[in-house]
Parts: structure tokens; sequence; C-alpha cells
């Protein structure tokens, strides 16, 4: 199929199905042009995925994270 194709195609739709179609193409972008953009909405500009790792090292948590507060004792 041809961009002549697909534009043509496309007229032939109503306008929310148009957006539709619009909406499958900017998520397609994302996923194949630049795989490290994630899909967005259209009133929202492309975020970056999170990328596994990158804080390592730069975040400490103390050994008693999950323990109960001393401030809450009395309603446990």
């Amino acid at each position: 199929m041809t961009k002549s194709e697909i534009l043509q195609k496309l007229d032939e739709l109503p306008f929310e199905a148009q957006q539709e179609a619009l909406n499958f193409i900017e998520m397609l972008v994302a996923r194949y042009v630049d795989p490290q953009l994630e899909p967005q909405s259209e009133d929202e500009p492309p975020k970056r995925r999170r990328l596994a790792g990158a804080w390592a090292g730069k975040v400490w948590m103390a050994d008693d994270f999950d323990e109960p507060l001393e401030e809450f004792k009395e309603y446990m």
C-alpha cells in the first residue's frame, strides 16, 4: 500500500476515525522510529521510557524501612 492509497482511505473515514488513525500512527512512530519515546496522548509531549537501573547507587534506603514507625505504635 502506498502513501497515496493510505491518504485516500483516510479521506473516506469520518472525522472521529481519522483522529483515531492519527493517534495510532503517532503510537507506531513512537514505537518504531524512536524506541526511547513512549506513546503519548495528543495533549502531552513525548516521554522518555524509564531505563532500568538508572538510579543504581544513587538512592539509599534504611534497613528498617518497612518497620512500624514510633508515631503509629498506639494505633497498631
